[in-house]
């Protein structure tokens, strides 16, 4: 199984999806809201062994990647909030929370890992933000990663009855072969 570590991990629908698949093993997950830290470790009941990180400002993730003996995926979905297509005219371009999308990276260059999996609303790609994704794939080339083009899904086709669309981007260190 790939040890994985959920970032911005929410109520932990992203772990949910991935260990459903039963090749990832989430080791641990970080969420700052305490409400959504609650409902994570409610939706993972019997997974008591999830290092649960309420704060990434001062967690060493180089020390925790030691101690699982590497880490295999990152998985993340940074604030949206700042990129979604609700905020009007350009309010959202400023949004401080956008930056977590590029501080993401520095827990990358901690953890080292195989591949990272970001997830976000499909308004992170409008032009009004293309100085975050631009950004974005500097800091993954400059980290030794290659980044695929953005991949644009929608929940609805996939069972679930909404529409909700996400952007998913994947990165793999360069010195992995597929």
């Amino acid at each position: 199984m790939l040890k994985t570590i959920d970032l911005f991990a929410g109520a932990g629908g992203l772990s949910y999806g991935f260990e459903s698949t039963r090749e990832f093993l989430i080791v641990a997950a970080a969420e700052n809201n305490k409400n959504a830290r609650k409902t994570y470790v409610e939706n993972h009941k019997g997974r008591n062994d999830i290092r649960l990180i309420p704060d990434v400002r001062d967690y060493d993730f180089s020390a925790l990647a030691s101690e699982f003996d590497g880490i295999d995926v990152v998985i993340g979905g940074p604030p949206c909030q700042g990129f979604s297509k609700h905020r009007l005219k350009d309010s959202g371009v400023d949004d401080p929370r956008n930056s977590l999308l590029l501080r993401y990276f520095h827990f990358i260059h901690e953890l080292l890992p195989k591949f990272f999996l970001v997830e976000n609303v499909s308004g992170m790609l409008w032009p009004r933000h293309k100085k975050y994704v631009e950004s974005f794939y500097e800091l993954a080339a400059s980290n030794g990663y290659i980044v695929e083009k953005p991949v644009i899904l929608d929940a609805k086709d996939y069972g679930v009855p909404q529409n909700r669309r996400r952007v998913f981007i994947l990165g793999r260190r360069s010195d992995i072969e597929l």
